[in-house]
């Protein structure tokens, strides 16, 4: 929902960037969590930014691949699933 126009706006590296950032601040709450309120605020931060790498991704390989200029969006949903086999 958010990421979609930060990418629009700021460009694909910074919104993987700020993806990064929450998923990993996310993860040192987590880590660092002495209650179940900051373990569940560090659960809330990973998950916002997994949605802004996710959102993100197909962008960046569309880009990245050496078959940029002939990838329709069908096939960079075959790419990206290939590339987890």
């Amino acid at each position: 929902m958010f990421a979609g126009p930060i990418g629009d706006y700021l460009g694909r590296k910074v919104t993987i960037l700020m993806g990064a950032l929450f998923f990993l601040l996310g993860g040192a709450l987590q880590t660092g969590a002495r209650t179940t309120g900051y373990l569940f605020a560090g659960r809330a931060f990973a998950g916002f930014g997994v949605g802004f790498l996710v959102m993100s991704k197909f962008a960046l390989i569309s880009v990245s691949s050496r078959y940029a200029d002939t990838l329709s969006s069908h096939s960079t949903l075959r790419y990206s699933a290939m590339e987890r086999h």
